[in-house]
């Protein structure tokens, strides 16, 4: 895969990173058994991936950093570091003009020492919340993007639903406006000790109004 020429001008990453998802959702699209992952492990229907552009990278890739518009960096030897995109399932986070905010990879690497989800360098280093809104003032927050978009699917009419990405992290600009505004606010951390020790800090000072709920 290569970079498209309609795509912004000036900016590699970004061009890089909508060819990426380009790429990706047609890898998906093929691969039956991903699919078949995410409707039975997950819920997520495929017209659902399709909307919210999820993808897939078959096998572990190596690109230049430079081409992507990354600064240099050099291994413990030395040595400049290459770009690595693992394989797994591509998870892609757009703004409103539809540009690549991020873009992280959820691996299977169960039973590892490994992290699960590795997101891809970006050189903003975004770690904005992904955010689906409906029409109403009633939001639920979650770690995961996949527990995100199920939610939405399932009950987008119910209530907003926002990701966070991982319980240390906060909401930003956007989200806490949201937030501020919204009529109720269940929190639906993991259940582990970051999500209780972010539940009885950060959340409940900054939103009084928070419900709570673990799973």
């Amino acid at each position: 895969w290569k970079p498209h020429e309609n795509q912004t001008p000036g900016n590699p990453w970004q061009q890089h990173a909508k060819a990426l998802v380009a790429w990706g959702m047609d890898q998906l699209r093929r691969d039956r058994g991903t699919h078949q992952w995410l409707s039975q492990k997950r819920g997520i229907t495929a017209e659902t991936a399709c909307d919210v552009r999820l993808g897939l990278i078959p096998h572990d890739m190596v690109r230049q950093r430079e081409a992507w518009g990354l600064p240099p960096e050099r291994n413990p030897q030395g040595r400049l570091k290459k770009l690595y995109l693992p394989a797994g399932l591509l998870i892609p986070l757009f703004d409103s003009t539809d540009q690549v905010l991020r873009l992280k990879v959820r691996r299977s690497v169960s039973g590892t020492n490994q992290p699960r989800y590795l997101p891809i360098p970006n050189p903003e280093k975004n770690t904005s919340p992904l955010c689906l809104r409906s029409q109403t003032s009633d939001w639920v927050i979650v770690e995961s993007e996949l527990d995100a978009i199920l939610l939405a699917q399932e009950a987008g009419d119910l209530a907003s639903v926002a990701a966070l990405g991982s319980a240390s992290y906060r909401p930003d600009c956007r989200l806490f406006g949201f937030l501020r505004q919204a009529t109720c606010i269940l929190l639906a951390l993991d259940y582990d000790e970051a999500g209780l020790q972010n539940v009885f800090g950060f959340w409940l000072r900054s939103f009084p109004h928070t419900g709570l709920h673990h799973w």
